[in-house]
């Protein structure tokens, strides 16, 4: 069963590295997978001959020691592998690493501001986010414990059946909202605590970025203001946070065209009546 437990996340991890591999090095998927079954098959044979080395050397040993060897094995490997996984750095935007780069950005635009205001300063911020391989060392491996520092719950890529039960408004007001402009929508409700983002299918990663990127400002605010019921983009000022964040995400290196956020994956569509 735990050999079947690891063949699972492994394949599951595996397909995630073969996919970005394929995109970012020009390769295709298939001279990949033929790469990694070479690979496999190799390092299989090396395992079975060292297994059964290995298992005839402990054929005499009691079954506490058998044990024993088992767990401190495996602890081991899940260590090398844990180890191994911070070495690789990738330069896609995923939840977790959006999370961070943001609350980075807010934190020390809020440290600019402060000093800028004792000094009376009006120089431009000079924010140097993390690099994908700072990031790598620094992202946490189980994802636990990042919703939880969240300044509100965001639900990003839901219906607008969720969006209307959340937002509290109508259907023709959601569909009144829907800007031309932005190809996602956003609504939050201060009493539940929660921002919903709503998702064009026109929608491109950097989109989504950006969508995020205001979800979580708009959260801030609403931690900060519980009651505030109206938050317009000028008073979050998020026109420009926008334009600053995207330009020190390209400068740490980050690809915000390779973005893969986590959502519900519901989309919506703009259909126009051409009838007179």
């Amino acid at each position: 069963m735990c050999k079947a437990i690891c063949g699972v996340a492994a394949g599951a991890t595996g397909g995630v590295f073969n996919l970005y591999w394929a995109k970012g090095k020009g390769s295709g998927i298939a001279d990949i997978q033929a790469k990694f079954g070479a690979q496999h098959t190799v390092t299989g044979a090396l395992g079975l001959i060292s297994a059964a080395l290995f298992a005839r050397s402990v054929a005499d040993f009691s079954g506490f020691r058998l044990w024993f060897l088992y767990f401190s094995l495996m602890a081991l490997h899940l260590y090398a592998n844990m180890q191994c996984m911070k070495l690789i750095a990738m330069e896609s935007i995923n939840t977790s690493r959006i999370r961070l780069l943001i609350r980075q950005f807010t934190r020390e635009l809020k440290d600019w501001k402060d000093a800028s205001t004792d000094n009376e300063s009006e120089t431009s911020p000079s924010i140097k986010l993390l690099d994908p391989i700072t990031m790598a060392r620094r992202e946490p491996l189980f994802f636990i414990g990042l919703g939880s520092r969240l300044p509100c719950r965001i639900l990003f890529g839901e219906s607008f059946e969720k969006h209307q039960c959340i937002s509290g408004l109508t259907s023709e007001e959601l569909k009144n909202s829907v800007s031309l402009q932005e190809p996602y929508l956003i609504s939050w409700s201060p009493r539940k605590k929660k921002v919903v983002v709503s998702l064009s299918n026109n929608a491109t990663n950097r989109d989504k970025v950006k969508a995020y990127f205001h979800a979580y400002l708009v959260g801030d605010l609403l931690r900060h203001s519980p009651k505030k019921e109206n938050i317009s983009k000028e008073e979050i000022e998020f026109s420009y946070y926008w334009l600053e964040f995207q330009a020190c995400l390209e400068n740490a290196g980050w690809d915000l065209d390779q973005a893969e956020l986590h959502g519900r994956g519901y989309e919506y569509s703009l259909v126009t009546n051409s009838a007179q």
